[in-house]
C-alpha cells in the first residue's frame, strides 16, 4: 500500500517506525489515513492497526508535560515547566468520532471485525492524572495492551482486504488535506502555530531554534493562511464600550442602594406602634404593664420551660425513629426491585442469557456471536469472556456514570461498573 506520508510529524512518524516493527502476517500498520465522514467531512487517523484481535484506532498527541483529564471532559489540560498550561481537546472523544465512521464504512462492506479506542503519549508526557475507561499509554506499551485481546477467526486475506478498502477510501489530495487541518482549526478557535525563528538542518528536518524540538509538520505552516488580525482602533472602540458599560452599571447599583435605604426608612417611620396588651380576662389596657407584673410573668415562664422542652425533645426521637424505620424500609424495597429488574451482560454469562438480553445473534462463529458491528465473545464452556460494544449492546451493558467517586482500592463491584461501565 502507498501510504500518503505528508505532514506527519517526527514525533508521529517514530511512531509509524515503531509499530512497523510490529507488523507481521497478522498485524498490518496503516498511518496517516483520511477518509470521508457521513454527510460531510473528513476524519484523519494518525494510526490504524489491522490485526487478528481486531481493528486499534490510535490517536496520538505529542506533549512534554503533565496531562490532566478524564473521559467525560470536553478539554484537558498539559502542563509545562514553569507553571505555563494549554488546553487541547479530548482525546478520547474524539477518537470516538474516528471510530463512528470507521465503523460505518466498515459495515457498508459487511466486515465485523471490533474496532478498540487507545490513546497514546509521546515519551516527554505524565500520565499518572488521567481518569478514563479507554486506555491512555505510551507507545512501548502498544504490544502489550493488543495482546490483552482475545484472537479472532478470520477470514482468508481477510486483513488484506480491509488494508485494500482503507487504500481506496484515503484521500491523497493536498487540497482536501488542508481543508480538514482549517476545519479542525475553527472547530479549537486557534490559529495554527508557526515556529518563531526557524533553521533547516543537515538533515532537512525544520527547528525551532527556542525550545529544539523538531516541527516537520511544517509542510503544511508552508501553505498560506489568513488570519484577521484586530486593529488597534478596532481595540480602541472595545475598550470605550466596556467603560461606558462599567460606568452605567456603578451608577444604577448606587441608585438602586439609595433607593432601597429611602424605603427602608420610610417604612420604620410610618410603621404604627400599638400600646394596648390583651390580658387573660379579654380586658385592654391603655398603658404598658408595670414592672412588677413583667418580672413575675418572666419567672413563670422560665418555671415552665424545661417541661416543655423535654416533651419537645421527646416528640422529636420518635418522628426521628418512624422517618429512619421508613426510609430503612422503603430503601430495602428499592434495593430489591433493582436486583429482581436488573437485566445486564457480565462475565461468565451464559448463551441462553445473552439471549434472553439481546436475542438471537446476526451472525455466528465458533466462540463469537454477532449483533451488528458489536461483537460478544465465549470460552469453551459458553460463558461470556469479553464483548465489543458499537451502540447494539448498550441496552444489557453498565454504562459509566458520570460524578460518581474515583477508581480507588476497597471500591465493591457495583461502584467500580458505575465508575468504569461494564469490563
Amino acid at each position: 500500500m502507498d501510504y500518503y506520508l505528508k505532514g506527519m510529524t517526527d514525533a508521529e512518524m517514530q511512531l509509524y517506525l515503531y509499530c512497523k516493527k510490529l507488523e507481521n502476517e497478522n498485524i498490518i500498520v496503516v498511518p496517516n489515513l483520511m477518509i470521508d465522514r457521513s454527510g460531510e467531512g473528513t476524519n484523519q487517523y494518525d494510526l490504524i492497526l489491522l490485526t487478528d484481535r481486531g481493528i486499534f484506532v490510535i490517536e496520538f498527541k505529542d506533549y512534554s508535560g503533565a496531562i490532566y483529564g478524564n473521559e467525560f471532559q470536553k478539554e484537558w489540560v498539559v502542563f509545562y515547566k514553569g507553571g505555563k498550561k494549554m488546553k487541547f481537546r479530548n482525546p478520547v472523544k474524539q477518537n470516538e468520532n474516528h471510530i463512528k465512521t470507521l465503523n460505518i464504512l466498515l459495515f457498508e462492506n459487511n466486515i465485523n471485525l471490533p474496532v478498540h479506542n487507545i490513546i497514546v503519549f509521546g515519551d516527554a508526557a505524565s500520565l499518572n492524572q488521567i481518569e478514563s475507561s479507554v486506555r491512555v499509554i505510551k507507545k512501548e506499551e502498544i504490544s502489550e495492551v493488543i495482546s490483552l485481546y482475545p484472537r479472532l477467526v478470520l477470514e482468508n486475506n481477510e486483513l488484506k482486504n480491509i488494508e485494500t478498502l482503507l487504500e481506496l477510501k484515503n484521500i491523497t489530495s493536498d487540497d482536501k488535506r488542508l481543508e480538514h487541518i482549517d476545519f479542525v482549526t475553527s472547530l479549537s478557535g486557534k490559529k495554527t502555530e508557526k515556529p518563531r525563528a526557524q533553521s533547516e538542518s543537515i538533515d532537512g528536518n525544520v527547528y525551532n531554534n527556542k525550545s529544539g524540538q523538531s516541527n516537520k509538520s511544517s509542510y503544511y505552516n508552508k501553505r498560506r493562511y489568513k488570519s484577521k488580525k484586530i486593529k488597534n482602533s478596532d481595540l480602541a472602540v472595545i475598550g470605550l464600550i466596556i467603560f461606558i458599560l462599567l460606568t452605567w452599571s456603578y451608577n444604577k447599583v448606587n441608585d438602586w442602594i439609595h433607593t432601597s435605604k429611602q424605603l427602608s426608612a420610610n417604612q420604620n417611620i410610618s410603621r404604627p406602634v400599638s400600646t394596648k396588651i390583651n390580658t387573660s380576662h379579654g380586658n385592654e389596657l391603655d398603658s404598658l404593664p408595670n414592672q412588677e407584673e413583667v418580672e413575675e410573668d418572666v419567672a413563670i415562664s422560665q418555671v415552665e420551660k424545661p417541661d416543655a422542652m423535654e416533651n419537645t425533645v421527646e416528640d422529636a426521637d420518635v418522628n426521628l425513629d418512624n422517618t429512619v424505620k421508613n426510609d430503612d424500609s422503603e430503601n430495602s424495597v428499592n434495593i430489591e426491585g433493582m436486583n429482581q429488574t436488573e437485566d445486564k451482560l457480565d462475565i461468565g454469562s451464559t448463551k441462553e442469557r445473552v439471549k434472553q438480553i439481546f436475542g438471537e445473534p446476526k451472525k455466528e462463529d465458533e466462540n463469537i456471536w454477532y449483533y451488528g458491528i458489536s461483537s460478544i465473545t465465549f470460552d469453551g464452556n459458553g460463558k461470556v469472556i469479553g464483548w465489543s460494544n458499537s451502540g447494539h449492546l448498550d441496552k444489557g451493558v453498565y454504562m459509566p456514570i458520570q460524578g460518581v467517586k474515583k477508581l480507588d482500592t476497597g471500591l465493591s463491584r457495583e461502584e467500580i461498573r458505575n465508575l468504569l461501565g461494564s469490563p
